[in-house]
């Protein structure tokens, strides 16, 4: 295979999207493990000062806010991700265009249809024809 791109009939990209979905697994339980430990060193650290209870209830309230905080952000991203979309989309050549262009050919279905029929019979003649 030449080239340096991969398309998706390629075997080589089904095992790099595995490699990029394995490292991913990786990364993630490797960062979950280092939330617990710094939980755990912060639950550590508020002993002398707080009872164990009080302890754990602050790392957990803290882990909480933390997590919704984290969710809120991601939520206005993809807010903001599905309006740029949108726009997109509502701005493209073909959405604008279309209604248009279909309403011009069902009110000029004649001319369409005898407008195909002579593009196919030129591309018959067209091929027949000995070169």
């Amino acid at each position: 295979m030449s080239g340096s791109t991969l398309s998706s009939s390629d075997p080589r990209f089904a095992r790099s999207m595995a490699l990029g979905l394995a490292c991913a697994t990786v990364s993630a339980l490797l960062a979950g493990a280092g939330v617990i430990f710094c939980a755990l060193a912060a639950y550590l650290s508020l002993i002398p000062y707080l009872d164990p209870r009080g302890a754990a209830l602050a790392i957990g309230g803290a882990g909480l806010l933390l997590a919704l905080a984290v969710g809120l952000i991601g939520q206005m991203i993809a807010r903001k991700l599905a309006e740029r979309l949108v726009a997109w989309v509502k701005s493209s050549a073909v959405v604008v265009l279309a209604p248009h262009v279909l309403g011009f050919a069902a009110r000029h279905a004649k001319l369409f249809g005898l407008a195909s029929a002579a593009g196919a019979a030129y591309f018959a003649a067209r091929s027949n024809r000995a070169d």
